[in-house]
C-alpha cells in the first residue's frame, strides 16, 4: 500500500485486471508525500507539474486508474498550493 503524507489518511485502490502499474504509483505517491512533508522536491520530492506530467504504464492486476487520477488530483492540488 502507498505511503502518504500526514496531511491525507492512508489509501488504498481497488486492483484491476487492467490497471496502472503499483510499483510506479507507489513510488510516485511516495515521491509526493515527501513533498508534501518537506514542503519542497528536495530529497526525492517532486513538484506539481512533475507529478501531473507523470504517466503509468498499464499492467495486469494493476491500481484502478480513475481512483488513481482522482486521488492525484487532490494531492497536485496541495503541492500547487504549498508551492
Amino acid at each position: 500500500m502507498p505511503t502518504m503524507s500526514t496531511s491525507h489518511p492512508p489509501v488504498e485502490f481497488a486492483v484491476i485486471l487492467r490497471g496502472y502499474n503499483r510499483k510506479q504509483v507507489d513510488v510516485l505517491l511516495d515521491r509526493i508525500s515527501i513533498s508534501l512533508a518537506e514542503g519542497s522536491e528536495t530529497l526525492g520530492g517532486i513538484t506539481a507539474d512533475e507529478a501531473r506530467a507523470h504517466s503509468f504504464d498499464i499492467a495486469l492486476r494493476g491500481y484502478d486508474r480513475r481512483q488513481v487520477e482522482e486521488h492525484l488530483e487532490t494531492l497536485i492540488a496541495d503541492l500547487e498550493r504549498r508551492e
